[in-house]
């Protein structure tokens, strides 16, 4: 394997990391926030709130030349768990 695919794939390595930092510090907001709509008695699931996320996903999969369906399925992932970890956390 060649020194330029190995600095690449450590490349690729750092920026995975970076992605589930991210996704951890989302999860702790997301608890805070379940915190909280759990002290005002409101609703986890907020419709025109994930429609609102959904287009601004959409508009920056194109800004960014990604694959449409591929991002609004990651986006749905990530609304499962936040979703998972507030039912939890309002038990």
């Amino acid at each position: 394997m060649t020194s330029e695919v190995q600095q690449l794939r450590k490349k690729i390595d750092t920026i995975d990391h970076k992605m589930l930092e991210c996704l951890a510090e989302r999860i702790e907001t997301v608890k805070i926030l379940a915190d909280k709509k759990k002290s005002n008695k409101l609703s986890i699931c907020d419709i025109r709130r994930e429609e609102k996320l959904k287009n601004f996903w959409i508009q920056k999969a194109e800004e960014f030349e990604l694959d449409i369906d591929h991002s609004c399925r990651i986006l749905n992932e990530i609304l499962i768990m936040s979703k998972k970890t507030q039912k939890e956390m309002i038990k």
